[in-house]
């Protein structure tokens, strides 16, 4: 019995020890630069650049154009699986290895040529991600051509748009009904169709067209009918065009800008030494699930070649995106907010069901945080363990890193996701004029309320913003502009706007406003288009409050906006309709609703009717005015007045842009009535 009870206590003892807080101290390459993240390098104008970091040079000097990229992943690969996809999420996904795909390409590529004029150098693609895509992607790098990818989400004017700009011959569709809708815009350069999906739609278009395009099936090319060797066109220099990357218009009319193979290179460069080879190393797997028409996409995606690793390809939309992730298992992960805002309110919601579940939940997220700086991330902690198992679980259980940009994220979610994953969660801040990224944070870094470092080669300052009344010197705050060899110098096609992406010293403004932290880390702090003046001559940078009330399980989307002769911001809330609901049962099961403040008979309420009574926006308001509160929000940047719609914002009423964030001189546009009523029915 006393050896039963020994044996039990050393197992007890052990299993205690095993997931308490590892007190030896995890360091990564770069922690040395945590304190000072950034130098001056010049006191005069304030440019700062982060400290030299050492160069791969098992990529970093081998690699200059961007077909390279695969073959660096060719060589490292010894043949092994490449990219992936299914049909749908009961099936198992189909590899093919790098020589397959090597060999499509080069096929691809000799077939595309072939079809292009002698005088023309780009080619289109409209597709959703698949592996075609990635083949089009490298059979025009090879070649000197151009690809033009166009966002999905695009509407017709902005179509339209772009491929009468660059007066496409050749445009690559996901499928037949794609086509069908690019032969009605009866574009007069368009010459030739590619169609990927094979279907009945397919069979009909093309016994019904009667235009001068012809339009093909994408295996057909690849016959070696279309393999001319007078088609061969010469190996492109870095100088030459690899992508124009078309802005998503949120602000006006897309445009295009013009990526060079130096540009794209180089950045993936940075990018690769930032991560520190460690989120990429031993044959990564990455989900190739935002859109490849975005410039973060590509790059996770190319980094994952350039390592000879895996690129598993979404199976139907971003509703199947977790079963995915499961089955793909990815090492590391490039993401947006609103996908960990999901991850976060769906865990949220669980746990809130359990007794104390809230309680818990920032236990569990606060000693894990707490752990950090110790351990790093070790797996020890008990408590998350149990309560993250299923999250972990949902995204494969192999993550080495988060990688986390496109848009401001909440400091909750950004301190949820690391404690819920267990693995380094670095926030990243670029644009696609900046061929997609300015900076990353490190590694080692457990803080919020930054995007890390400036990337190596980068240099970067603050300007004065005069409309603003924005003075570096006074303020600390000012538009960051930064320059190196990243920076595209020219949108396509637009001389005026060309004379404006680059000043005459080489400096790109990002139109971002940002400041520096007291650790040299750069901090976003609004958009100068978006902020707006308060009456009592405050700033507020709506971006930043949309993305602390984003993180509320309430709310489905926001957009907040402000007039200067008035002392607070209003808002136009979209609310989550099932939460809300359960909020009001919660309410009126806890007897905190006055009866004479809601409608008795309120559950047979349509979605609509509830977001019209003003019961149900007395809740929201006061609900919005805890959360900005509990997050630092000052008074000033909490919403007074609130206008509920179950109407969400989408791309097709122009309401969100193709790479969906808020169109604001849209929604101000369409919501100004209401604007204007919001603010006469507050009492100041």
């Amino acid at each position: 019995m006393i050896l039963l009870v020994a044996g039990a206590s050393a197992l007890c003892i052990g299993f205690m020890w095993w997931f308490k807080p590892s007190m030896k101290s995890r360091n990564y390459p770069f922690d040395a630069h945590l304190k000072e993240q950034s130098f001056v390098t010049n006191k005069s104008t304030g440019e700062r650049m982060s400290f030299p970091l050492p160069t791969d040079g098992s990529f970093g000097l081998t690699v200059d154009v961007a077909y390279d990229i695969f073959e660096n992943g060719v060589r490292l690969s010894a043949n092994l699986p490449c990219m992936g996809r299914r049909s749908s999420p009961s099936e198992r996904y189909q590899w093919y290895t790098y020589e397959q795909v090597r060999q499509n390409v080069v096929n691809l590529a000799s077939a595309l040529t072939s079809l292009l004029n002698s005088t023309s150098n780009m080619i289109g693609i409209r597709s959703r991600n698949c592996p075609e895509w990635i083949y089009v992607e490298l059979a025009c790098a090879s070649r000197g051509v151009a690809v033009i990818p166009l966002y999905e989400t695009f509407g017709d004017k902005a179509l339209q748009h772009v491929l009468r700009e660059a007066e496409l011959e050749v445009v690559v569709c996901g499928n037949a009904t794609e086509a069908a809708h690019l032969l009605k815009m009866k574009l007069p350069k368009l010459r030739h169709i590619i169609v990927i999906e094979e279907d009945d739609v397919y069979k009909s278009l093309v016994r019904g067209n009667s235009t001068s395009t012809e339009v093909h099936l994408f295996r057909k090319i690849l016959e070696p009918r279309f393999h001319k060797s007078e088609s061969i066109r010469s190996r492109p220099t870095p100088e030459d065009l690899f992508m124009i990357c078309y802005t998503s218009g949120s602000a006006g009319p897309p445009k295009g800008v013009c990526i060079k193979h130096k540009h794209f290179v180089r950045t993936l460069n940075s990018l690769c030494q930032r991560l520190e080879d460690r989120a990429l190393a031993d044959r990564p797997t990455h989900l190739c699930y935002l859109p490849l028409a975005h410039i973060l996409e590509q790059l996770a995606t190319m980094a994952t070649l350039l390592h000879g690793g895996q690129v598993g390809f979404l199976t139907t939309d971003f509703s199947g995106l977790l079963p995915d992730l499961k089955d793909i298992r990815p090492t590391y992960f490039f993401t947006v907010p609103r996908v960990l805002s999901r991850i976060y309110s769906s865990v949220n919601q669980r746990i809130a069901s359990l007794p104390f579940g809230d309680r818990l939940l920032r236990y569990a997220v606060t000693r894990s945080l707490k752990e950090r700086p110790r351990g790093g991330f070790d797996g020890r902690s008990l408590l998350g363990a149990v309560l993250f198992k299923k999250v972990r679980s949902a995204l494969g259980g192999r993550l080495r890193a988060v990688l986390c940009g496109g848009a401001p994220m909440s400091d909750d979610i950004l301190q949820f996701t690391r404690a819920a994953l267990d693995v380094p969660v670095l926030t990243a801040y670029g644009l696609t004029e900046s061929c997609g990224a300015v900076s990353i944070s490190y590694f080692g870094d457990f803080t919020t309320g930054h995007v890390g470092a400036l990337l190596p080669g980068l240099t970067g300052r603050l300007v004065d913003v005069p409309e603003l009344d924005l003075l570096t010197a006074r303020d600390a705050v000012g538009e960051i502009c930064v320059k190196g060899p990243v920076c595209p110098e020219s949108y396509f096609h637009c001389s005026e706007q060309s004379e404006t992406l680059l000043d005459a010293d080489g400096w790109l403004h990002t139109g971002d406003l940002g400041s520096w932290a007291p650790n040299g880390a750069l901090k976003i702090v609004g958009r100068c288009k978006s902020a707006f003046k308060l009456a009592q001559g405050e700033y507020v940078s709506p971006d930043r409050v949309e993305a602390v009330y984003q993180s509320c399980h309430l709310v489905a989307q926001i957009y907040l906006d402000g007039h200067p002769l008035y002392s607070f911001p209003v808002a136009i809330l979209v609310p989550q309709m099932n939460e809300l609901r359960k909020l009001l049962e919660r309410k009126i099961v806890e007897n905190s609703l006055d009866s004479r403040q809601y409608v008795v008979d309120w559950k047979t309420m349509t979605d609509e009717e509830l977001c019209s009574s003003n019961w149900v926006k007395a809740i929201l308001l006061k609900h919005l005015d805890s959360v900005g509160r509990d997050n630092g929000l000052k008074g000033f940047e909490v919403p007074k007045a609130i206008h509920v719609t179950n109407a969400q914002f989408t791309v097709e009423n122009g309401l969100l842009s193709a790479n969906l964030k808020l169109c604001r001189p849209n929604l101000r546009s369409h919501y100004s009535t209401v604007i204007q009523e919001l603010y006469k029915g507050v009492r100041v």
